[in-house]
Order: structure tokens, then sequence, then C-alpha cells
């Protein structure tokens, strides 16, 4: 980590909190894939992540490795944005739906992407993306699907560092 010595550093991101998981989006991107893919794809196809806790961010003992110091930190909980929107009226099923899907290619489609076989052609390669995206849009457009989005959380972390 380099800033300069008084410097001010705000980390904002995703977090982990115990007892508190976002199963639902990873598991309709995973059935999704499965709806679609062949059986060797469905094995390459690896969505990891790894939310850090508030803990793991403020660790004392790897700060002071780091020259820094904790200002501040908060964790936030939060329902997701879109589905807020939907649920307030300000778009449509559809408009939910096709946004929704778009957040989650914008960080998903380049791992379905290296799970393909390489010997699919560039042509079927799309027609198969565009598959899985329409899938994963018709699953949380679904009644099932829009009462788990009802029970998702999302936990954010704030931190604000200093330089020492």
């Amino acid at each position: 980590m380099f800033f300069l010595l008084g410097g001010v550093l705000l980390c904002v991101g995703p977090a982990h909190v115990e007892d508190q998981h976002n199963v639902f989006l990873h598991q309709n991107v995973y059935n999704s894939v499965v709806a679609i893919l062949n059986s060797e794809e469905v094995l390459n196809f690896n969505s990891g992540t790894y939310l850090r806790t508030l803990d793991e961010l403020t660790d004392e003992n790897i700060l002071k490795e780091r020259n820094c110091e904790v200002i501040t930190n908060d964790l936030i909980e939060s329902e997701q944005t879109l589905y807020v929107d939907f649920k307030q009226g300000k778009i449509t099923l559809d408009e939910f739906g096709k946004k929704f899907t778009g957040f989650v290619r914008s960080w998903s489609e380049a791992t379905l992407i290296s799970a393909l076989d390489a010997n699919r052609d560039e042509e079927d390669k799309g027609r198969i993306i565009e598959q899985v995206y329409s899938e994963l849009e018709r699953r949380v457009k679904s009644i099932e699907g829009l009462k788990l989005m009802e029970l998702n959380r999302s936990n954010s972390h704030f931190v604000i560092l200093r330089k020492i």
C-alpha cells in the first residue's frame, strides 16, 4: 500500500457478516449455468468470491506493518438498490430483471466465457452466453426469485485509514 504520510484512504466494498450470505445471487447464477452448459463446462465454471470481514480490514497488526491507523469504520446493511426501486414502483419487473441481470453479468461474464469449451466457435459461445443470462433474468423475475430477493441483504464496509 502506497500513499503519502498523513494521507487518507477511503475503502468501500462488500463485506462478509457471519450468518448473512448472498447465496441467492450466486445460486441463481449457478443454476442458470447448469441449465445451459454441458457438464464439463459446468465443472469449469468457478465463481469464487471472498468477502472480508470488518475485523480483517481493520486488523491493528497488519495496519501497523503498513504504518496506517484507522480513523473510522462502519458496516452498513442494505437491500439491493434495484430491488428497492422495483418495490417502490420506480421501475417495472421487466426493467428490474434486465438491470439486475446486467449488474450480475458485469462481474460474472468473464468467468462464464473462460468455462466454455475452447472448441466452440465464437458464434456458439455468444449464443450460449445470451442463453445463460436470459435464464438468469427469468429466474430473478420469478415469484420464487422475488421472494428470495426480499430476504437478500448486502453488507458494505467503510474504512478510513491514515498514513502515519
